[in-house]
C-alpha cells in the first residue's frame, strides 16, 4: 500500500484564499502589512452596508472605488480598512461636539448627498 505524502501547501494561509471566507473560515482583514484583493460580498461584510449603500458612497466619493480583474470588481482590503478607520476618527471627533441623543450616529459622519 502506498503511503499519501502531507500535503505541500500548508504553508498558504487564508489571507491568500478569499474563497476560504466563503466556506466559513475566518480572514484577517486588519492586516496593513498584508494587503489582499476582496470580492464585493466580502467587503459588504466589512463594513456593514448592503450593495446600493456601498455603491452609494463610492458615486460620492468617500469610498474607495473598485478596480476591475477580468469582468471581476474588487477591493483592496487595505483601502477598506483605511476608510473604517478614517469614518471611526471622524466619528470620534463629532461625537464629542454632538448632543448626547446624537452620538454614535454614522449618518452625522458620511457626507451628504
Amino acid at each position: 500500500m502506498h503511503k499519501v505524502a502531507p500535503c505541500q501547501c500548508s504553508w498558504i494561509s487564508t489571507n491568500l484564499h478569499p474563497d476560504r471566507a466563503r466556506r466559513g473560515n475566518t480572514v484577517n482583514t486588519n492586516d496593513h502589512n498584508n494587503p489582499r484583493l476582496m470580492r464585493l460580498t466580502e467587503v459588504m461584510s466589512m463594513v456593514a452596508l448592503r450593495r446600493s449603500s456601498l455603491y452609494g458612497l463610492i458615486g460620492k466619493g468617500p469610498f474607495p472605488a473598485p478596480r476591475k480583474i477580468g469582468r471581476a470588481s474588487v477591493w483592496s482590503s487595505a483601502e477598506v480598512q483605511q476608510w473604517i478607520e478614517d469614518i471611526l476618527q471622524v466619528k470620534e471627533a463629532s461625537d464629542q461636539q454632538c448632543a448626547p441623543e446624537e452620538k454614535g450616529r454614522i449618518d452625522q459622519v458620511l457626507p451628504e448627498g
